[in-house]
């Protein structure tokens, strides 16, 4: 029986529709196979995702994800900051496919040099990972804190949550296609069709999970903002920013954005998210919709 590769599956991703949950849900397992085609050639498997707000189940897809690709997945390979993901990585067992997950990595919430100096150390792991057999999903709240790492194409796939249980996926150019100098991010324009996930509430490892993000959580806000003094402990609400299951709370985890120009494109007129400059307006546009159109042109701060 021939086994289906990932540009069979991707063929029929791109030409179904995806109107029902079912079919989404189908759609999904035919991502996953495309990713196991990827496994089993020692090709990279490098997710990225986000979503457009807090809340909607990144880490709930990435787990998903994980555990298919990777059934020996557990608690310890996941990473909240860069300096976290490199034990990981070493650690892992080398001969066989291992799955890491990078959750919302603390250190690119800051600005400035320690922001870069976080993204280049997962960069630099990243260059290891083929030679390792090494899967990793990474998570933020917007793609655009991994930019330098999308822009030398070290992520293949691209996963943008528009509402709980619903993502749209995105693959990379390749070839020649891109250039680094245009504006926009080397993912592919044309439509796919949505994956479907489902909740992982009640569910044990998924529990534990948020338990562990927590303290991690708290363990960040104990020690301060990048100077290592402790500080006086977070609220709650604080300690379970980002997290979803019952009885938790969501508030919002993003940074305020600074205040846009008079008259400036903040917000997209499709999917009203955000962005703190029209480039990065612009460059969610083409990524996600496939270009600009007169609801987009015309849309003002709120």
């Amino acid at each position: 029986m021939t086994t289906k590769t990932e540009e069979s599956e991707f063929g029929l991703l791109y030409g179904s529709e995806a109107e029902s949950q079912a079919t989404r849900r189908e759609n999904f397992e035919r991502f996953i196979h495309a990713l196991e085609d990827r496994r089993d050639h020692k090709k990279p498997v490098v997710v990225i995702i986000d979503a457009a707000e807090t809340g909607m189940g990144k880490s709930t897809l990435g787990i998903q994800i994980s555990r298919r690709l990777d059934p020996g997945f557990s608690l310890g390979r996941f990473s909240f900051s860069g300096p976290e993901l490199g034990p990981i990585y070493t650690s892992l067992p080398r001969g066989q496919f291992n799955m890491v997950q990078v959750d919302e990595p603390r250190g690119l919430l800051s600005r400035g040099g320690r922001r870069d100096e976080e993204l280049q150390y997962i960069i630099s792991l990243l260059f290891t990972q083929r030679k390792n057999r090494i899967g990793t999903i990474l998570i933020a709240a917007q793609k655009e804190m991994f930019d330098s790492l999308i822009l030398n194409r070290l992520a293949p796939f691209w996963l943008f949550i528009r509402k709980p249980g619903v993502a749209e996926v995105h693959r990379s150019w390749r070839g020649p296609n891109y250039k680094k100098s245009q504006r926009y991010y080397p993912y592919d324009r044309a439509r796919i069709s949505e994956i479907g996930f489902r909740s992982l509430d009640g569910d044990p490892f998924f529990e534990s999970y948020l338990d562990l993000a927590i303290r991690k959580n708290w363990e960040f806000f104990a020690k301060g903002p990048g100077n290592g003094r402790r500080q006086p402990p977070p609220s709650p609400a604080a300690a379970t920013s980002g997290l979803t299951g019952p009885n938790r709370v969501k508030p919002h985890t993003e940074s305020p954005p600074p205040p846009p120009e008079p008259d400036t494109p903040t917000r997209c007129g499709r999917c009203h998210r955000t962005f703190d400059n029209p480039h990065n307006l612009e460059t969610h546009i083409w990524a996600a919709h496939g270009g600009p159109t007169k609801a987009d042109s015309s849309q003002r701060k709120d």
